[in-house]
């Protein structure tokens, strides 16, 4: 009876499961298609809004650009100061007006255009020196890695000889410790273990120094490696999101493009007859301010045209080539803290070993005072032999570690002049 009663509660649980799961994909197709419809809709009402104006005497198409795309900007973390997308919009603004006004207007108008695509120049110079000099500071933490490794490299060659021979000198000590614990050990033979144990006492604990000091170099290293992570990867979420903007811009003016390019002749109407100029919210899900950037274009006439030769051939291109260099930087930084970490983990091995040999020195040096101590430690040569071999071995992998693989800098070749123009070319 419980053995059915268990069965029937397990199918009925795995039935309610599947029930939740057929809901849960429900609910969310029925949430995705509320956004596509509530999006063309809000569209169509918008392209019938702007057909049904009787005078567009007062109609300013580029203020309600700006305004539109000044809302998206803000609604965003990372473009919220973002000098370049505020130039960017400017322009943008700046030429839907322009394309919409008449002959005599345009002449007059010409200066400010210059001028906006001028700042915007200007602004995306400024940026290229600032991603020239994330280039420098790379170089400059891959100088310091390498000028550390080397050094470190230079110690570790210098001791090698005296730890190696060092270990020969344990032999005289194992020598001494296999004396018959019965009997006393005699001054010849305490003076003999005491000459091994400074020689060997005195490359330990330049050793513990050295491998102490480098990890805290190496730390510091590492924590200056994982600001400038932070900065570019910054760096990157921006670019990644004007692209997105300007994937908008251009997406809405070319579908719009056909719905009243005949219908305007220039002029300013608020942005409230457009549904404001805050986010669409449809479903729960906030959508940029469609409404008044397709006004803004459709209603410029060519300017749709305008601002897809723009955003194609000259903004979106510099930022595909700034997102692709801050890409490299990246892939520099992340190949920096590779390797840093890798030789962070060598001196935290070599100082684990080397104290380890120095705590078994000790247990030497116990043996020279007690002869109770000589007798319990009778092994305490063989397991400082091991550790000493264990530790030299460590030594010799810091020894061979390659610096060149490490220096990435050849990649990064970014002018701040060459740059600009070809986004503009190109």
């Amino acid at each position: 009876m419980d053995s059915n009663n268990t069965c029937d509660m397990t199918i009925d649980n795995t039935t309610d499961n599947c029930d939740v799961s057929r809901q849960i994909i429900e609910m969310a197709r029925k949430q995705q298609q509320m956004q596509e419809e509530g999006v063309k809709a809000y569209i169509e009402g918008i392209s019938e809004k702007l057909l049904r104006v009787d005078s567009w005497e007062t109609f300013n198409a580029g203020e309600i650009a700006e305004s539109s795309l000044q809302v998206a900007v803000k609604g965003n973390g990372f473009l919220a100061g973002d000098d370049q997308t505020h130039r960017f919009r400017h322009f943008l603004s700046i030429a839907t007006n322009f394309s919409s006004l008449p002959f005599a207007e345009k002449l007059l108008k010409i200066p400010e255009l210059v001028e906006s695509i001028k700042q915007l120049i200007e602004s995306m110079i400024k940026e290229v020196q600032e991603y020239s000099d994330m280039a420098n500071e790379l170089r400059d933490l891959i100088q310091c890695f390498i000028r550390m490794v080397m050094q470190v490299k230079h110690n570790v060659n210098m001791m090698l000889p005296l730890l190696t021979a060092a270990t020969s000198q344990l032999l005289v000590v194992e020598d001494v410790m296999n004396t018959d614990p019965t009997q006393a050990l005699n001054e010849t033979d305490k003076k003999d273990v005491k000459l091994a144990l400074d020689r060997m006492s005195t490359g330990i604990q330049n050793l513990l120094s050295i491998a102490k000091s480098s990890k805290t170099e190496s730390q510091k290293l590492d924590d200056r490696i994982h600001n400038m992570t932070g900065s570019v990867q910054s760096k990157k979420m921006i670019v990644k999101e004007r692209l997105e903007i300007a994937e908008f811009c251009f997406k809405h003016s070319v579908k719009a493009g056909a719905v009243g390019g005949a219908a305007a002749a220039g002029g300013c109407v608020v942005a409230e007859t457009f549904g404001g100029v805050g986010a669409l919210v449809i479903a729960g899900t906030a959508f940029p301010p469609v409404g008044a950037i397709v006004s803004a274009f459709i209603l410029g006439g060519i300017c749709a045209a305008t601002a897809t030769v723009l955003v194609k051939k000259f903004w979106v291109r510099y930022q595909h080539k700034a997102l692709s260099y801050l890409e490299k930087i990246f892939e520099g930084l992340v190949h920096l803290n590779s390797a840093n970490m890798n030789f962070m983990r060598y001196m935290t091995d070599t100082e684990e070993k080397a104290n380890t040999v120095s705590q078994h020195l000790q247990d030497i040096q116990l043996c020279l005072k007690s002869e109770r101590q000589r007798r319990v430690n009778r092994d305490v040569c063989t397991r400082t032999i091991k550790s000493t071999n264990a530790m030299i071995e460590s030594l010799n992998q810091i020894s061979a570690i390659d610096t060149q693989r490490t220096d990435t800098t050849t990649m990064l070749n970014f002018s701040k002049t060459k740059t600009v123009t070809n986004a503009i070319t190109n």
